[in-house]
């Protein structure tokens, strides 16, 4: 994806949706007539059908996915993250993975939001941490007990992109491992794959970039290649497996999104674009390493499918589908793929895609000791999520304050202690133009109590206690209608859990903060008497986090 950057930051300044295409079209349909015209002609051996829709993340204002992954999760639940940012294209302002679920992988979009019984939007599934710039190309695997979940930072240069690795239990919570390599020009779209016994199980991982490094205009995009025996430590220097020719540009290019799949003893690289946003071309070869070029004719391709970003997946029947998405696509599409080389699909032996099988499911767990029902304060699921998890109470918003209230009400005469462990996943929910690509806007997670209304704490009233990334981070007391009674300046990092604790003695409201490691220490004390008693609960503000051991206890 996303290679086409540089060309479309004025387009999206002045948000002129037709000069934005014109322009993309000028930078990245430009294949060069040799690399698409030398290629050695095979017969069909793959082809797609129909697309359908089956997943649109818009809410309020229209979002797109673009190169994305799908796993089947814990408890046969399908899980699919994806690049993403709302309307217009905003590559370098992608700094957060979307996130949805589905108990059914082809169920039929009903609208934004999610499909009948299927793709439901979840809060963002991570944010980006320095030195990542952006966050793109998600690409998952299970092994032996961890989700590995390989992407592509950003960095410094186009020189230095760095492919990173994060991993998780439950596709829920994710933890930042390293920067495994950096590579370019414009390094990314990893997919990483197992390439069976004949290869003594290797792990291969395939991804875009230039031959030279550089970001001359005769630059080749080529597809390169590197092993490794434990998924963490990946060989040097990488090697070309695919080598597509120049298209006059560094940037784009019809090496972009490349996954390969193997049956029988052959291999197929599904790689894109070519002679349009959407148009993914699948090269044959009984080598691995070895695809070939267009250069001299040795690149054999075997099929040619309308999609941009492609990713193959098969669903738990063993059926075979080719996704499809990319900017101003409307979010995410299916097309069943078939095969025509003779290749058993009942056999798992033959293929590096055996059917999948969902591990056992893991059961929600959230520490709390206040009373449900809890009520959303944004009351459209499509706009707010909130989701218990292996790990906690997830939470989500992008557009301000949603605030997630219990059933406890505690009475005026109440004094009581508040506390909560609390993570911020995202550090910004969606930055938009002309922000500089290393400042953010800031996201937030809170405490909230002495809520006058459940449904509607904003508006009637509370006292809210947060973490926060914005203005250099750190812990803020307040009240709404919106007063700063307190702060306190701490650098707050993102996937740290921090804990947060109110003591309550009528007026009288003392915060208590404390990092891993470290001795809870009173940081703020404040008199204040808007409120007297009312409603318990939790908030995020634009961005993601994850709540646990959110409980309460009476002061006597």
């Amino acid at each position: 994806m996303k290679s086409h950057r540089h060309h479309t930051l004025r387009i999206v300044y002045v948000h002129v949706y037709v000069l934005f295409v014109v322009v993309l079209a000028e930078c990245t349909f430009g294949v060069s007539s040799s690399s698409s015209s030398s290629v050695l002609e095979a017969k069909t051996l793959v082809s797609g059908g129909d697309f359908f829709h089956v997943y649109d993340p818009s809410d309020y204002t229209s979002w797109y996915i673009n190169d994305h992954t799908f796993i089947l999760g814990p408890g046969g639940l399908w899980h699919m993250l994806g690049i993403t940012h709302s309307d217009p294209a905003a590559p370098l302002y992608e700094v957060n993975f979307a996130h949805a679920i589905s108990p059914n992988l082809t169920s039929l979009s009903s609208g934004s939001g999610g499909g009948r019984g299927g793709w439901m939007k979840q809060p963002f599934a991570t944010g980006s941490v320095l030195p990542e710039t952006h966050m793109w190309a998600p690409h998952i695997i299970y092994n032996e007990g961890l989700y590995y979940m390989y992407y592509c930072g950003g960095g410094a240069s186009d020189e230095l992109y760095q492919i990173n690795l994060r991993t998780s239990p439950d596709l829920y919570t994710w933890t930042f491992n390293e920067i495994l390599f950096e590579d370019g020009f414009d390094g990314r779209d990893p997919m990483v794959m197992n390439l069976g016994s004949k290869f003594n199980n290797t792990w291969v991982m395939y991804y875009c970039g230039t031959s030279p490094n550089s970001g001359s205009p005769s630059v080749h995009h080529v597809t390169y290649a590197r092993t490794s025996d434990d998924l963490v430590s990946w060989s040097h220097p990488p090697v070309i497996v695919f080598d597509a020719g120049s298209i006059g540009s560094p940037y784009g290019g019809p090496t972009e999104s490349p996954f390969v799949v193997r049956r029988g003893s052959s291999f197929y690289l599904f790689s894109g674009s070519w002679n349009g946003y959407s148009d993914t071309r699948v090269f044959l070869s009984n080598d691995p390493f070895n695809f070939g070029n267009t250069i001299n004719n040795t690149a054999q391709q075997v099929g040619e499918m309308p999609s941009h970003a492609p990713e193959v997946v098969r669903d738990v029947f063993g059926k075979w589908y080719l996704s499809r998405a990319g900017w101003g696509q409307g979010g995410l599409f299916l097309s069943p793929l078939t095969w025509y080389d003779g290749v058993d699909d009942h056999d798992d032996n033959e293929t590096s895609m055996p059917v999948p099988v969902a591990q056992p499911a893991l059961k929600p767990f959230f520490n709390t000791s206040l009373q449900a029902p809890w009520s959303s304060s944004i009351s459209n699921i499509t706009y707010s999520q909130w989701i218990q998890t292996p790990a906690g109470l997830k939470g989500g918003y992008v557009y301000g304050d949603a605030f997630y209230m219990s059933s406890t009400n505690l009475p005026c005469s109440n004094n009581f202690i508040f506390e909560s462990d609390i993570m911020l996943i995202t550090k910004d929910g969606n930055p938009a133009f002309p922000v500089d690509k290393w400042t953010r806007t800031g996201s937030a997670a809170s405490i909230v109590f002495r809520a006058s209304s459940q449904s509607a704490p904003a508006t009637a009233g509370c006292y809210v206690v947060n973490i926060h990334t914005d203005s250099g981070g750190g812990v803020k007391l307040f009240k709404f209608p919106y007063l700063v009674l307190q702060s306190y300046s701490y650098n707050i990092q993102q996937y740290i859990t921090y804990h947060l604790k109110v003591e309550v003695n009528g007026s009288n409201i003392v915060v208590w903060f404390n990092a891993p490691g470290e001795q809870p220490i009173a940081i703020m004390k404040a008199q204040d008497t808007s409120y007297n008693g009312g409603y318990l609960g939790v908030n995020v503000w634009q961005g993601s986090a994850l709540f646990q051991n959110v409980i309460h206890s009476v002061i006597s």
